[in-house]
């Protein structure tokens, strides 16, 4: 009965000891995910609209509400307002990419326009100093 109890014992530290584990990678990831939404927006200038600024006041509302041990408790709500931040950095990434892809498409269609630009006003020199001889020709045999 004694070495069940021991062994019982074991294993409930052992689960215990995974447990705390398991829970400081949560913390540790939470925190990275966390600081990675802050970077974005602050990079993105998202801070004026309402429904993330909720978000984030929720998310550090349940900093403050920690156990005796430091560690958030995850609640549902906690979870689907890290899911719903989380969806919402993945669509300002997206929605980033997009806007860098198209500003680059715009500058080498600015670039291509430049050339042509250039390429006229060099048909346009000749084409004047083609009139210009032309009219010089027509003085002279008249």
């Amino acid at each position: 009965m004694s070495q069940e109890l021991e062994v019982k014992s074991k294993l409930l530290d052992q689960a215990q000891r995974r447990s705390d584990e398991k829970d400081d990678v949560l913390s540790k990831q939470i925190q990275m995910l966390r600081s990675e939404i802050k970077k974005l927006m602050e990079k993105e200038h998202v801070l004026s609209k309402p429904k993330l600024k909720k978000n984030i006041t929720n998310m550090e509302r349940t900093d403050a509400e920690t156990t005796c041990e430091g560690q958030p408790e995850m609640t549902l709500n906690d979870e689907m307002i890290l899911g719903t931040i989380l969806s919402e950095v993945e669509s300002f990434k997206n929605h980033h990419n997009e806007v860098k892809h198209s500003l680059h498409k715009e500058q080498v269609e600015k670039e291509n326009m430049k050339k042509q630009i250039s390429q006229l006003e060099r048909e346009l020199k000749k084409k004047e100093s083609e009139l210009s001889a032309m009219e010089k020709k027509l003085k002279n045999n008249t």
